[in-house]
């Protein structure tokens, strides 16, 4: 019988969910993919000062999972790139990187993946 290992969670913010595996593997889940969490530009302009560095660095990093990119994403990545996050701009390379994803609009693609055409 091939069962399958659960992980054991060793930490669940908001945005992400991290597990342990047995053989000290570390696996994180972002909630965009695993809860379909969503979040509107207007959330997350009015909360973004208020979070500390690791919550700001969290979100990045399990926003960058999300599947589609709508039109609030792009409010919000724009929100983001005007914020002067350090770290966004991985964000913007794994969204123009993921082909079978919806990508940014023309014009912000153009600014982060000029290598990519319109």
């Amino acid at each position: 019988m091939n069962k399958k290992k659960e992980g054991v969670i060793i930490e669940d913010s908001e945005w992400m969910t991290v597990y342990t595996f047995e053989r000290g593997e570390i696996r994180h889940a972002s909630k965009f993919l695993t809860h379909d969490l969503m979040v509107t530009s207007k959330s997350i302009r009015d909360r973004w000062p208020h979070f500390s560095q690791n919550e700001k660095y969290d979100f990045v990093r399990a926003y960058q999972a999300k599947a589609e990119v709508t039109s609030e994403d792009e409010e919000i990545l724009n929100f983001l790139m005007k914020s002067v996050v350090p770290t966004i701009g991985w964000v913007w390379h794994s969204l123009c990187q993921r082909e079978s994803v919806q990508g940014p609009s023309c014009q912000c693609r153009s600014l982060l993946c000029p290598h990519l055409p319109c």
